[in-house]
């Protein structure tokens, strides 16, 4: 026979406490208030700074934007094409 009772572990939907919930369940109901909210689910792959080579291919695609301070003929029309924003 048990002198104590057993720890109870609320089930707080407000700050997402839900305990009791298998974690698949709690993944569906966050992601059920975030889409009520308005949101929905965004995936996005980056590189993996980790990997072989990146720092090299980081580096040369920053010394490339360096490089190119002079404007292309592309750049130059898009420039003259484009409403500066203090004009409207």
């Amino acid at each position: 026979m048990r002198d104590y009772e057993p720890l109870s572990l609320p089930n707080d939907s407000v700050t997402g406490n839900n305990f009791g919930m298998a974690a698949r369940d709690r993944v569906s109901e966050y992601r059920r208030r975030m889409r009520k909210q308005g949101f929905r689910p965004l995936q996005v792959w980056v590189h993996d700074a980790r990997t072989a080579g990146f720092r090299e291919e980081a580096h040369r695609q920053a010394s490339a934007i360096a490089a190119a301070d002079t404007l292309t003929d592309c750049q130059t029309f898009v420039e003259a094409a484009s409403v500066s924003w203090e004009d409207e």
